[in-house]
């Protein structure tokens, strides 16, 4: 039986990526400047500066039944994270995501992704602002079944990641009041992914790794803390990015071309 030429062979392969990429989860970006936030960060609310790439927000707050403990939700300055407005800055339009929870009170928020869990080489990043490392803050990656992939803690005076399949650890437990964290996760496949968290600010350091599962979704959280502007958390910048079909195509033909040159020359030395 003949074999197709190679130029078919990439005409058909390439049909199937463009038709996956096609298929893929809606790429997009939220930050505090769109217009759904004009009320405030509220459970429910569902905001977006491109595309429409998130689920509504689900947002809860647990113990606070005296007024020595209280958590919730606001936009705010992340630079006040330091003093005299010197803390990392992660805002967009003056502002970024705020969370924070006091005494024995926690906030946590919840988020999926529109279109369900990423697909291979689908990624999602966002960014993270913290000053002190007293109760409990970060954030979970999450599957369609809300089941824990890989967490980032910041407590316990380090900044932690657990539960990934590999890179566990510590990011460096170095102090530092200027202190943003972006996080960026790509899918393989339906199985797994790798992820990579870049710190900046005082310390400048990087921890990369893999994790077992697929990314539906995340978790943000707070609780514990002793309840000053330094003990807040901060998040902005959530994007989900799709590969573009250009760019899955040129690398199909450039390994369609390796391949066909590879076998002209096997072919001239024969």
């Amino acid at each position: 039986m003949k074999s197709l030429p190679v130029f078919a062979l990439l005409s058909i392969v390439g049909a199937l990526a463009l038709a996956s990429v096609a298929a893929a989860s809606t790429a997009g970006t939220d930050n505090t400047t769109a217009s759904a936030y004009s009320g405030g960060w509220t459970d429910g609310t569902n905001g977006a500066v491109t595309g429409a790439p998130f689920n509504p927000w689900s947002l809860s707050t647990y113990g606070t039944s005296n007024g020595n403990s209280f958590a919730g939700f606001q936009f705010d300055d992340s630079t006040k994270l330091q003093g005299n407005n010197t803390g990392a800055n992660i805002d967009t339009g003056g502002t970024a995501f705020k969370m924070y929870g006091t005494g024995s009170a926690g906030a946590d928020a919840y988020r999926n992704f529109a279109g369900g869990a990423l697909t291979g080489a689908q990624s999602f990043s966002l960014d993270l602002a913290v000053n002190y490392r007293n109760g409990y803050k970060g954030f979970d990656l999450k599957d369609a079944s809300n089941n824990t992939i890989l967490t980032f803690n910041v407590g316990g005076d380090d900044y932690t990641v657990s539960q990934a399949a590999t890179g566990n650890g510590s990011i460096g437990n170095t102090y530092g009041g200027n202190t943003a964290f972006h996080l960026t996760f790509t899918q393989i496949d339906a199985t797994a992914g790798t992820w990579s968290i870049t710190r900046s600010g005082d310390v400048a350091a990087n921890l990369n790794g893999t994790y077992t599962g697929d990314a539906a979704g995340f978790h943000l959280y707070i609780g514990g803390t002793d309840g000053s502007d330094q003990d807040l958390l901060f998040a902005n910048n959530f994007q989900v990015a799709v590969p573009e079909p250009a760019t899955w195509m040129a690398g199909l033909l450039t390994v369609g071309l390796v391949g066909y040159r590879f076998r002209r020359t096997r072919q001239r030395q024969a």
